[in-house]
C-alpha cells in the first residue's frame, strides 16, 4: 500500500497546503518527498509512474488496480478537454491584448473565464482523488474537507 500512497503525494501535498492544517514536521516530510520526486517532469512520466506503482502495489486486488486505472484514463481525458477550453480563452485573451482596439471589459471577461477553465480542471483531479481513495477504501473526510473548502472559495 505504501506505494499506493505515493500516486498521490503530490495532491496530497496541495490538499493539505489548502486546508492550512500543515505541521511544520509534516510539511519538512512532504517537501522532501516532493524534492525526491525527480522522475517525473512530463505528463507521460506520471503515466507510467502511476502504471508501474498501481500494478507493483501490495495489497491491491486487480480490480482494484483496473479501477485506478480506468479513473485516471477518465480524468486525463476530462482534463485534455477543459485544458483545451483553457488554450483557446488564452489564445483569444493574447489576441485582445495585442489588437489595437482591445477592449478592457472583453480582457476581464476573458480572465474571468480562463480562472473557472483551471478551476474545473484542479476540481476534476480533487474529484478523482477522491475516488482514488474510495477504491483503495481510504477514510473521505480530510479529502472531502478540503474539496467544499475549494468548491466555496473558488465558484
Amino acid at each position: 500500500m505504501e506505494k499506493g500512497k505515493i500516486i498521490f503525494a503530490g495532491v496530497v501535498y496541495s490538499l493539505i497546503l489548502s486546508a492550512g492544517c500543515v505541521s511544520s514536521k509534516t510539511q519538512k516530510e512532504i517537501d522532501r518527498k516532493v524534492a525526491q520526486e525527480t522522475s517525473i517532469n512530463t505528463r507521460q512520466d506520471l503515466t507510467e509512474k502511476t502504471d508501474q506503482l498501481i500494478e507493483s502495489a501490495q495489497g491491491l486486488t486487480e480490480k482494484q488496480k483496473t479501477d485506478l486505472v480506468n479513473l485516471r484514463e477518465v480524468t486525463r481525458i476530462k482534463n485534455e478537454q477543459l485544458n483545451r477550453e483553457s488554450l483557446r480563452l488564452k489564445a483569444l485573451l493574447m489576441k485582445d491584448l495585442t489588437s489595437t482596439d482591445h477592449s478592457s471589459n472583453q480582457i476581464q471577461i476573458l480572465k474571468r473565464q480562463i480562472k473557472k477553465a483551471e478551476d474545473k480542471k484542479l476540481s476534476n483531479y480533487f474529484d478523482a482523488v477522491s475516488k482514488a481513495s474510495r477504491i483503495l477504501g481510504k477514510d473521505q473526510l480530510d479529502n472531502d474537507y478540503v474539496l467544499r473548502d475549494f468548491e466555496y472559495r473558488y465558484r
